[in-house]
């Protein structure tokens, strides 16, 4: 072997070795991109999963409901037992009000929070022990809203509505 032959043959393998450097470091980048796209929709597939909605929530709130009879030994115990608990959470979300105003303590948004997830709770049971759809109710109260208030929220429109108005859309929803 002649040095001229060694010396080709060196260049000739750090092209070689430049090329699988580039091509590694290309397939590298696609792959890396691929990758990184599958995480995020792994990512994106795992909110969707973890996002609370009303069909989840209400599914989530029945898990954790009783269902019993007693003491009326009726079907509509639970129903009632919904009815009170919604009072007693609005009473509890009052009296946070009542302590702010007239003890001067700081408002707590945590307990509020709580509270009003527990309203939540509630409101998610009854409509499910009637067969009510969440969104249905939902959509039921924004129409109402609409007759009431085509525009924005005014007095004079609250001290004069039309009831009769009001009715229809809801039956129309039925």
């Amino acid at each position: 072997m002649t040095k001229e032959f060694l010396k080709q043959r060196i260049a000739d393998q750090k092209a070689y070795i430049y090329g699988l450097n580039s091509m590694y470091h290309t397939v590298r980048t696609e792959v890396r991109t691929s990758a990184n796209h599958q995480l995020i929709y792994f990512e994106n597939q795992l909110k969707q999963l973890n996002t609370m909605n009303y069909k989840k929530y209400q599914e989530e709130a029945a898990r954790t409901f009783a269902n019993r009879k007693e003491p009326l030994d009726t079907d509509i115990t639970d129903e009632l037992h919904c009815v009170i608990g919604m009072s007693t959470e609005v009473a509890e979300l009052m009296d946070a009000f009542k302590k702010r105003i007239y003890y001067l303590k700081p408002f707590d948004e945590t307990n509020s929070k709580e509270e009003l997830g527990d309203l939540m709770w509630y409101i998610a049971n009854y409509c499910r022990l009637k067969g009510y759809d969440l969104e249905d109710i939902m959509e039921m109260n924004i129409n109402k809203l609409r007759i009431r208030y085509p525009e924005k929220f005014s007095l004079e429109q609250a001290e004069n509505r039309d009831l009769e108005a009001e009715r229809k859309s809801l039956e129309s929803n039925n």
